[in-house]
């Protein structure tokens, strides 16, 4: 084949018209300097790919392709780095005591958090954590949290759910504007709900927003949940003010709706490994768990249990209510394992189990989606299963154009498998390393089957392992949330309510339902 390379004529040569006076031509560099100049030109290229790959490692979440996506392409599961949490380049102050503020629906986060902060973060840092718990749950009694001397609101009024906020939030506020104990608060924090957040919007205090589950809990019309992302949108860019998840599938959710960012921060559950570590199990029954189920589990462990029969072989399974009506995490880990057939993608129960090391069977991501496809055994997922106990269509509210998650997959479609296999995907078991995964019966009977004491020892090792990263990350994470609360220093005052309000730019009156 003939060369396409072009070959440059000699210097010197001319054609019969061009002058042959040498004085004309300039000498013809040496093949040593052009060496140098090709030598020159690579490194300056081999810098600039470094630079595009130290920008690239940088990016927060990806955007995914929709094509790709709608093709069963499986988005990053990446958790979001917390740089909302500390601008680059701010000098860090240093922090020796922070109160926090709560009036939570669920008692575990808090619990969690509270329990993380006496005895890991106090211990580690030398800051002094205190906790002001006043909790609407139902079950505050089991935690001795319950808020009984909080004034106007109720588990009720609340909730924002069948009454209007704002003339709560305005007799709130005149309450506790001057209160002594609420002043005491650096920061409040929102979790189960953070709409509870807009009642405390006036009080121009740092706000922790902790999202641990679909954030939009009781503002589910449409309108409402518009109002509550406008808000969100608002407390998301006031400076000492952080939104974070304790799971990425929330914090995925959460921009999917808002476009916003929430950092993830893992809930520890350490409580859990204080009662109780995993060694050396006594019994032989695999549990199948959580405590709480969305399936019957004589009828869905059929497949499994006649494989075992089919090799006479001794399986012994058993969902943790039927031994224990009423269990302690001692019973828990006097088992070899736990089979796991979620209602949930990030249930608190996960994090205790994790801490305490039992090994923990969980199925894959196309298996778990199958099944809920055909089952609904993730009843919990969406607020409209929840509400309705109906699988959901889609979301009332479209997705947020700045979001980072891929349009083409509705959260809240629970009829599409691409979509239910897409955010399955984000479940908490997918993101933490050392689960067995499973991708049907047969593979579940056989890894049950092969495996030995030693093997779940060396799995609840590095399942220990592991959690000693967490929690040092946890610190770290922490001190920079209470590092930018603390940077406000005090509280303006207004002279009513409505005033305060419209310090968030939102001008409201008497008759004004929702913060808006």
């Amino acid at each position: 084949m003939t060369s396409t390379t072009p070959v440059t004529p000699p210097y010197g040569s001319s054609s019969s018209h061009m002058s042959t006076n040498p004085s004309r031509f300039k000498k013809a560099p040496s093949p040593f300097f052009r060496f140098k100049y090709i030598i020159l030109g690579t490194v300056i290229l081999f810098i600039v790919i470094l630079l595009v790959i130290q920008f690239s490692l940088h990016v927060n979440t990806p955007s995914h392709d929709d094509d790709a996506s709608t093709q069963g392409t499986q988005p990053e599961a990446k958790n979001v780095p917390l740089v909302s949490l500390n601008e680059k380049g701010e000098t860090r102050d240093t922090v020796s005591e922070v109160t926090i503020w709560s009036t939570s629906f669920h008692i575990s986060p808090i619990h969690c958090l509270k329990h993380f902060m006496k005895n890991i973060f106090e211990k580690k840092t030398g800051i002094k954590v205190n906790i002001i718990e006043k909790s609407l749950s139902g079950h505050c009694a089991l935690t001795n949290s319950c808020a009984k001397d909080l004034k106007v609101l109720t588990p009720d009024n609340a909730k924002g759910e069948n009454e209007c906020v704002v003339p709560i939030a305005k007799q709130f506020y005149d309450a506790y504007v001057d209160d002594p104990e609420f002043k005491k608060a650096d920061l409040v924090m929102c979790d189960h709900n953070v709409a509870m957040c807009e009642m405390y919007m006036a009080f121009d205090v740092p706000l922790v927003l902790y999202l641990t589950t679909r954030y939009e809990l009781w503002r589910h019309q449409p309108e409402r949940w518009r109002n509550l992302n406008s808000n969100l949108w608002k407390m998301f860019f006031r400076g000492p003010n952080s939104i974070i998840a304790n799971n990425l599938y929330d914090a995925k959710y959460f921009n999917y709706f808002t476009g916003l960012e929430a950092g993830v921060v893992d809930s520890y559950c350490g409580y859990a490994a204080d009662m109780a570590i995993y060694n050396n199990p006594k019994r032989k029954e695999i549990l199948i768990g959580p405590s709480r189920l969305s399936i019957t589990p004589s009828e869905f462990f059929k497949p499994l249990e006649e494989l075992a029969k089919r090799d006479d072989f001794d399986l012994k399974l058993a969902p943790i209510r039927s031994l224990y009506p009423k269990f302690e995490y001692s019973d828990l880990v006097n088992h070899p394992a736990i089979v796991i057939v979620p209602y949930q993608l990030s249930v608190m129960s996960f994090f205790e189990y994790y801490r305490m090391g039992i090994p923990l069977y969980f199925p894959s991501v196309d298996l778990l989606t199958k099944w809920h496809v055909k089952f609904r055994i993730l009843s919990e997922k969406t607020w409209h299963m929840v509400l309705t106990k109906n699988p959901s269509k889609g979301s009332p509210l479209k997705r947020n154009p700045q979001s980072t998650v891929s349009s083409g997959m509705d959260p809240n479609n629970d009829v599409d498998a691409k979509s239910v296999r897409y955010w399955n995907y984000f479940a908490d078991l997918y993101q933490w390393p050392h689960v067995i995964i499973y991708d049907s019966f047969e593979d579940l009977y056989h890894k049950l089957k092969r495996a030995t004491p030693e093997y779940y020892k060396e799995v609840s090792a590095k399942m220990h392992k592991y959690s000693e990263q967490v929690q040092q990350n946890l610190i770290e994470d922490w001190k920079r949330i209470f590092e930018k609360a603390k940077k406000k220093k005090g509280r303006s005052r207004f002279s009513s309510f409505y005033e305060a309000i419209q310090n968030w730019g939102i001008f409201i009156n008497e008759k004004s339902c929702d913060i808006a």
